[in-house]
């Protein structure tokens, strides 16, 4: 009876000691229940993990990326491109242009702008790439032109495993406008391509404005001395030429570069000559003096004789709208100089 009035008074001491005797009696019952959820810890932390691998490797398809490129082939990406080689120098450029200076690894020979390009890696040229240098890049995306690189190294690539990208080459500013996103969409800088394109196409336009009205005056497009090279119909130049306001003398010959005769640019009466090569200042700069003799040419007679930065005009990146105005200012400085 006095124990029933202590617990009920809540004796502390009494009510501990009934607690602790009743854990002694069932001691064994603890060891044994504390044992068995050890073991149902450990099952459902494994299969936690599980469930964590699985769903990654899920999420991994799920996110995995097909694109197609230029000529139908399929590549898949399960992320953002980090590791990325360029085997063009116009592709390096583009890929700089739109942010991705970092994620660049490997680039070919000439691959000189921006200033950054020339500190990454080099795989060779774009006609003559080191493989071997490739592959060491540990590349998750290859960006290739069909222009000049070996079809049997694209293929040797892809059948290594690497999604290879083969953007076709473009023939016109229009081109190059479309090839800008096309890699901002596979390097998930969509956006950030746009950004360039939308830039170009207001400088593009402001060329145009310019231009209205004008009318068209010959030029002479010279891209070598011996023997005399020009551009014809199907190539940037020409393309660039019409659009700054200019006629190509050399428009409708279907060799893209043609030897060109002297007697030819007499016939002719180029009122603009434009020398673009890939020598040096002092060989470009006595290129120039050679015309001095010609005096029956309106070129140069009146003092219109350019040399322009043959990047400029010939690599199809984001610079190519930098090319086109000074080809305009070249071809009717009276139009640009008010």
């Amino acid at each position: 009876m006095k124990v029933g009035l202590w617990v009920k008074s809540g004796n502390p001491g009494l009510m501990f000691g009934i607690f602790f005797g009743k854990i002694m009696l069932k001691h064994k019952d603890y060891i044994e229940m504390k044992s068995m959820c050890r073991g149902w810890l450990k099952k459902t932390f494994c299969c936690i993990n599980i469930i964590i691998l699985v769903l990654f490797l899920q999420c991994r398809y799920l996110f995995a990326a097909i694109y197609t490129d230029d000529f139908g082939r399929e590549i898949q990406l399960n992320k953002s491109p980090e590791r990325i080689v360029s085997l063009a120098p116009h592709i390096t450029e583009i890929l700089f242009a739109i942010g991705l200076k970092d994620e660049v690894a490997g680039v070919t020979l000439f691959s000189d702008y921006p200033e950054g390009a020339k500190k990454k890696t080099i795989v060779g040229s774009y006609v003559n790439l080191n493989l071997e240098k490739i592959i060491s890049l540990a590349p998750d995306l290859v960006i290739s032109t069909a222009d000049g690189n070996p079809k049997a190294d694209i293929e040797r690539l892809s059948s290594m495993g690497i999604p290879v990208f083969i953007i076709s080459p473009a023939r016109d500013i229009k081109g190059i406008m479309k090839a800008i996103p096309t890699i901002g969409r596979i390097t998930s800088k969509y956006d950030a391509s746009m950004q360039v394109v939308r830039a170009m196409e207001r400088r593009l336009k402001n060329v145009r404005a310019r231009l209205k009205g004008s009318e068209p005056r010959s030029v002479f497009y010279q891209l070598s001395v011996n023997p005399l090279m020009t551009a014809g119909k199907d190539t940037f130049v020409n393309s660039l030429i019409e659009m700054a306001g200019g006629k190509n003398i050399a428009g409708k010959l279907k060799t893209r570069y043609p030897r060109f005769s002297m007697e030819k640019v007499l016939a002719a009466s180029p009122e603009v000559i434009i020398i673009s090569s890939m020598a040096d200042k002092k060989v470009s700069e006595g290129t120039m003096q050679g015309w001095e003799r010609w005096k029956d040419i309106p070129a140069v007679r009146n003092g219109k004789i350019y040399f322009i930065d043959p990047d400029l005009i010939n690599r199809p990146g984001p610079r190519i709208v930098e090319g086109l105005e000074k080809l305009a200012v070249m071809i009717h400085p009276e139009r640009f100089h008010r």
